[in-house]
């Protein structure tokens, strides 16, 4: 009997030889831990684990679970490069239970994975009772998508770090890019200074430089029987094509019509996603990685499939680790309209739009009231030197290299602040009026000052890492348990509050009173014990009109 002899002159075929014949070098495993539990060792099904799992559970050789996947997978990649240069991966989830979570936060961790360079596929360890019907369904999904080839269609540049590990991505996994009106402004425009442009150029090298120089303005494929034209959607064109605005007849037919007929054509600049059709023809929007413009902050994506010769599209959504996007930033000195690219990352609202219609009511009153009214109540009620001396107590007890401030109106009580001289102060508040006070008023601080627009009510989370988060005259207006639910995101290694109490009654202005509710203690405190946090100190200060001020601080 004649056998084919395969790896090494095995008489059967190995694993190892199996992926090098289909992708063309070595592939080799990386073994992770995103942490994921088990259901026999948090009481669902026993608390010993499996027999073949180790005292620690499965996965003593994965990676460091303090540390994210980018950085385990990273790691990793160092050691296994020394060994095999150009090789190509496997992300393995070996340690825990890796299926034993909700779809959503499945997403989270396997679908980011695959965009990182030469990653060929997922290896995922689990157990069979972990297996239902919806995590089937999504690792079936997973594995039919099978993308061949990837494009860019532009913006490179602008909005956000990390240059230089974009274009790496582009060049090393795209099969096609074009260029955007960013990246035409930053290397070829004038007066573009408020957006940063030589902040840009400068930490382009001289080849990713040539690179972005060498991109086309548009390309074309065919593909399942049909034209494909991509461009970016705006060059020489007055107008952008998205559900945000209103989308003329005469605008589609210029963006369909710009290089000339086709049956398909794919944008990115607006980042919205969306199909349109047009006499027959389609226009799509692929969305965006950061910002995709409609209010859900998930990458976004669009895959074309040809299902034996049958066209079909789809928009893919992703979660990603917007607490990590938000910190990169912050930690990435002189970055241009940091505030801008922070707020579009956690809302996915670009910056220039969704102006409020005037005779719509705003969800937040605080939107639109005025600083002064806010002023007005703070010396009526008496409030302005000791919230400031509060201030000053809190930064003193709570020592830390970063702050993450909720309710900063205009920054009151910082300008004098106990800071050190490398601290960082995050402020979060809903008014852009009194974010725009503030920056003026804490103009010193501006290198180490950050501010956030954003609704603290919402259900949206907003963490980005900050060591000790304060909170004064926050929780009466936006709720304890919103403000739990932010906590709980952030992880602050303590919490200082400060409440109004016995503050029914007093002279509030008509604004005000309208969303003032008193804070009730033991809802606060209850809130916070479900998060492992104490209450280590109270304390109270009495205000004109027998109110007291109270301090609740909280440690893990």
């Amino acid at each position: 009997m004649e056998y084919t002899l395969y790896d090494h002159h095995k008489r059967y075929r190995t694993w190892s030889g199996e992926l090098r014949r289909r992708y063309g070098q070595k592939v080799c495993k990386i073994p992770l831990n995103a942490g994921f539990g088990c259901p026999n060792r948090d009481g669902t099904c026993g608390i010993s684990g499996c027999t073949y799992c180790s005292g620690l559970q499965s996965g003593d050789f994965g990676g460091d679970p303090s540390l994210s996947i980018e950085e385990q997978f990273a790691q990793m990649r160092a050691v296994f490069d020394k060994k095999w240069p150009g090789a190509q991966y496997i992300a393995y989830f070996q340690a825990g239970t890796n299926t034993y979570a909700p779809v959503d936060v499945l997403q989270s961790f396997f679908e980011p994975v695959l965009a990182f360079p030469d990653v060929v596929g997922l290896a995922v360890a689990t157990r069979a009772d972990c297996l239902p019907e919806p995590v089937l369904d999504y690792l079936a999904d997973l594995s039919r998508r099978g993308i061949t080839e990837v494009y860019f269609l532009g913006d490179v540049l602008g909005k956000g770090p990390a240059v230089g590990e974009v274009i790496s991505l582009l060049r090393a996994r795209c099969s096609g890019a074009v260029y955007g009106n960013w990246d035409k402004l930053v290397l070829h425009g004038k007066d573009v200074e408020r957006f940063g442009a030589s902040y840009y150029r400068e930490r382009l090298s001289a080849e990713d430089r040539a690179y972005l120089l060498s991109l086309p303005e548009s390309l074309e494929i065919d593909f399942c029987g049909r034209s494909v034209l991509m461009y970016h959607g705006r060059f020489s064109i007055n107008c952008v094509v998205t559900p945000m605005f209103n989308n003329s007849r005469d605008n589609v037919e210029k963006a369909l019509y710009r290089f000339g007929p086709h049956d398909i054509t794919l944008m990115g600049d607006a980042h919205h996603p969306f199909m349109l059709t047009h006499q027959g023809r389609f226009l799509m929007n692929t969305g965006a990685v950061g910002n995709p413009c409609d209010r859900m902050p998930l990458a976004s994506y669009l895959i074309l499939r040809d299902e034996n010769g049958v066209f079909s599209s789809e928009h893919v959504r992703v979660p990603y680790d917007l607490n990590r996007a938000v910190s990169i930033a912050l930690h990435t000195p002189q970055l241009p309209m940091l505030e801008t690219y922070i707020n579009e990352t956690v809302t996915a609202v670009y910056s220039r739009s969704y102006k409020p219609n005037p005779n719509t009511p705003q969800t937040n009153p605080w939107e639109e009231l005025p600083l002064s009214v806010y002023h007005l109540q703070t010396g009526v009620l008496g409030l302005r030197e000791p919230l400031d001396k509060l201030l000053h107590n809190q930064l003193r007890d709570h020592p830390a290299k970063s702050y993450l401030l909720f309710g900063i109106t205009d920054g009151s009580g910082l300008e004098n602040a106990p800071l050190a001289h490398d601290t960082r102060i995050i402020g979060v508040d809903i008014n852009e009026d009194y974010l725009r006070a503030c920056r003026k008023k804490l103009d010193a601080l501006q290198n180490r000052l950050s501010l956030v627009k954003m609704d603290l009510s919402s259900s949206l989370r907003f963490a980005p890492r900050a060591e000790v988060v304060l909170a004064n005259l926050v929780l009466e207006y936006i709720g304890v348990n919103p403000f739990a639910r932010q906590i709980a995101a952030i992880k602050p290694a303590a919490v200082s509050c400060a409440v109004l109490h016995g503050a029914a009654g007093l002279a509030l202005s008509t604004e005000i009173e309208r969303q003032f509710r008193e804070v009730e203690l033991s809802h606060l405190t209850d809130a916070m014990e479900e998060l492992d946090y104490r209450l280590t100190s109270l304390t109270s200060e009495p205000l004109p009109g027998g109110a007291l001020l109270l301090r609740l601080d909280f440690t893990q």
